[in-house]
């Protein structure tokens, strides 16, 4: 008779579950958004980056939009607000606004996510808290407060989608977007003067001192066009 060898006991510890959180997950997330693009982003990948299966992150979110709502309250907690003392509204609206093209540049791939969705978590609503109290502190009416945040905001996210068009494309030339592009191509100067001679000088304007003279440009003319309500202080 074979005389059956006695199992031991397994004396190594189960392997301990990753702890997950919701910032753990929207931190996870927007790192395949930042290496991949929003496409790479799936419940899937998720969970194999966190090293969970998918159906465990439904402990801690009900969907994938609750995922995307805290990757845009975290990308809107990494804007750095200006210092308020004392400043014109002017450069502080223009610092708070390039502040936030940074924010989009350090994550190129979220652009389109921040241009379609509005912010969801109260703790990150900061910048736009900041952005309407410089206007209303500058003398600005509701309305005109409003209308001054909307315009740079706007400004800014369409400026980033369009910049941010090359940054997420590793075969394109540097700065090459909008006029820029036409500048990589020969162009009839006969029937297309004004493009062939400023294309060039788009594609050597660079975006990072084009930016904030744009912003300013913009700024000046909000305080000459936006009036304050009656009864109110003019902008200063």
């Amino acid at each position: 008779m074979v005389q059956q060898r006695a199992v031991e006991p397994d004396d190594t510890p189960p392997r301990a579950r990753p702890r997950l959180s919701r910032p753990a997950i929207a931190e996870a997330a927007l790192k395949l958004i930042d290496d991949g693009g929003m496409p790479a982003l799936t419940m899937r990948r998720l969970g194999q980056a966190l090293g969970v299966e998918a159906m465990s992150l439904y402990e801690y979110v009900a969907n994938k939009d609750e995922i995307l709502e805290d990757i845009l309250g975290s990308l809107f907690n990494e804007v750095e607000l200006p210092d308020q003392n004392d400043r014109p509204w002017e450069e502080l609206a223009c610092e708070l606004f390039c502040a936030f093209r940074c924010m989009l540049l350090a994550h190129p791939h979220a652009v389109t996510l921040v241009a379609s969705r509005a912010v969801q978590p109260l703790e990150a609503l900061a910048p736009i808290e900041m952005s309407l109290g410089i206007f209303r502190r500058a003398g600005f009416g509701r309305q005109g407060a409003v209308d001054a945040h909307r315009v740079l905001q706007s400004f800014t996210i369409g400026y980033l989608l369009a910049e941010t068009s090359v940054l997420n494309d590793p075969t394109a030339v540097p700065n090459s977007w909008g006029t820029a592009a036409y500048a990589l191509r020969e162009l009839p100067a006969d029937t297309l003067p004004h493009l062939s001679e400023l294309a060039q000088v788009a594609i050597d304007r660079v975006a990072d001192e084009q930016f904030p003279a744009l912003l300013m440009v913009i700024i000046s003319g909000l305080r000459t066009e936006l009036r304050p309500e009656p009864g109110t202080a003019s902008p200063t």
